[in-house]
């Protein structure tokens, strides 16, 4: 086998540095040596000098990093990168663990998808587009909100106050849920029948897992964090002990196992220092810190509010609306369905109450929750019932990866929870907020092996021909 480049480079760095010492040797010294060398003029000298630089700078700049998403604190520059925080494995292993979310289920346990009986129409679509890009889908039969006993639903819901379809979508997605805890599954990302993502998702997803990770090890070293943490349950009940003391163990989820939920899919979220009324304790906290990943050419939305153009950001969740598509993880679920079915007051549509556990109920705020015992307790400021410290680690995604699609037809047909203003249009294309390369929308494309289309570039084009017709 022939050897790199760089062992040419070292070989002649050597024999130059040989030659250049011996040049230097005092007469005498050559004298009493009784052997002559050949020396080398100082434009040769210089010449292989040159040529060993330039043979070593490959070797060298491989190990540098590239395009590397980095840390930015709020209000301030970018402090860190990603890379230069890693404080377990060492990279390469890293990378490999991370690895594990080019699997068909995303690197979690199940993906599951909500979906009543009826909407064959949604299971077909969401089959084709998990089928085209490897992803393996569980389905969950969905209920209508007819479907629960008034004795079955939690202090807080009123019939008469909510939509049929909101309590159906919240039965729905609590069997999904106990389905993990009775299963004990280690993570699930929960789907809603509309979920549409970017062909690119599993890329995406590497990115994001790199923020997790980095920002639940941050979170850790915070005593008020720490103190409020709670163990990650194992996959085997009966070794959760052991498996839980072994220092720098692989983690069961590439995400980490310091979370409990992380929005993938949302209609909007903010970050924890801007919901008002917040009381910001420490800007310095990892609460209050984003990761950066800049120049994503997946976005075509600008970030935060164009605050950094083509920069989506993994972050403590604000208050995330909509449950497009989020990830649970098996604490997360025991969690969210002690709150939001057993012990708790259902005071909001389930994305809301999902949102208003990981706003307010987080480890930095169970050490000055208040407790509560009356209806009226989260209106004067404590939380309601089964809320108080339940020391949710929420983590989102902003702008999000998982998107609510509108699919072409009667508009009327786009949900199943509440009316859609204008049913009786018909939506001529299709259209999936904020993703470049709809899955969905290139089915056709990926079914047939052609180049990928930005719906964006497409309606741009289509904009501009209409402009010139008229």
């Amino acid at each position: 086998m022939e050897p790199p480049s760089w062992f040419w480079a070292i070989l002649l760095a050597w024999l130059v540095g040989r030659d250049v010492t011996n040049s230097s040797l005092s007469p005498s010294t050559k004298e009493t040596s009784g052997t002559k060398r050949p020396q080398l003029g100082l434009t040769a000298t210089i010449g292989l000098v040159i040529l060993a630089v330039a043979g070593l700078l490959p070797a060298i700049t491989s190990t540098l990093p590239s395009s590397i998403p980095e840390m930015l604190e709020v209000g301030q520059s970018p402090l860190i990168t990603d890379k230069q925080q890693q404080q377990t494995a060492a990279p390469d292993k890293q990378e490999e663990d991370i690895a594990r979310i080019q699997n068909a289920t995303l690197g979690f346990e199940k993906v599951f998808v909500i979906n009543l009986p009826d909407r064959t129409d949604k299971r077909d679509a969401l089959s084709l587009v998990g089928t085209l890009t490897g992803i393996k889908l569980e389905w969950v039969r969905a209920l209508r909100g007819a479907d629960v006993s008034d004795k079955a639903l939690p202090l807080g819901v009123d019939r008469q106050g909510w939509r049929d379809g909101g309590i159906g979508s919240w039965r729905s997605q609590m069997n999904a849920i106990r389905t993990m805890v009775e299963e004990n599954i280690s993570t699930a990302l929960i789907l809603e029948d509309d979920a549409d993502w970017d062909v690119r998702l599993k890329q995406q997803l590497m990115d994001i897992a790199d923020g997790a990770r980095l920002l639940t090890g941050m979170a850790k070293q915070e005593p008020l964090f720490q103190t409020n943490n709670l163990p990650a349950p194992a996959a085997d009940a009966t070794s959760s002990v052991s498996s839980q003391q072994l220092p720098h163990s692989r983690p069961h989820s590439p995400y980490g196992d310091d979370w409990d939920i992380l929005w993938l899919g949302h209609c909007g979220e903010t970050f924890p220092e801007r919901i008002p009324g917040h009381e910001v304790v420490d800007l310095a906290s990892a609460r209050y810190t984003y990761y950066a990943m800049r120049d994503d050419e997946t976005i075509w939305i600008g970030g935060d509010l164009n605050r950094e153009p083509g920069t989506r950001w993994v972050h403590f969740s604000g208050g995330p609306t909509c449950s497009a598509g989020y990830a649970l993880s098996q604490a997360g679920a025991r969690k969210v369905l002690h709150a939001l079915s057993v012990g708790g007051t259902l005071i909001a549509q389930l994305d809301n109450a999902m949102a208003d556990l990981c706003r307010d109920h987080t480890p930095w705020d169970a050490a000055r929750a208040r407790p509560a015992d009356t209806a009226t307790a989260h209106v004067n400021g404590a939380p309601p019932p089964g809320y108080a410290g339940a020391r949710m680690r929420c983590l989102s995604v902003t702008p999000a990866v998982i998107s609510q699609h509108k699919p072409r037809g009667r508009r009327a047909a786009e949900s199943d929870i509440e009316a859609v203003e204008n049913g009786h249009e018909i939506r001529e294309k299709g259209e999936s907020p904020n993703l470049v390369w709809s899955a969905r929308l290139n089915v056709q494309n990926l079914i047939l092996g052609l180049p990928m289309e930005n719906q964006f570039e497409a309606r741009k084009e289509t904009v501009g021909r209409e402009e010139l017709a008229g």
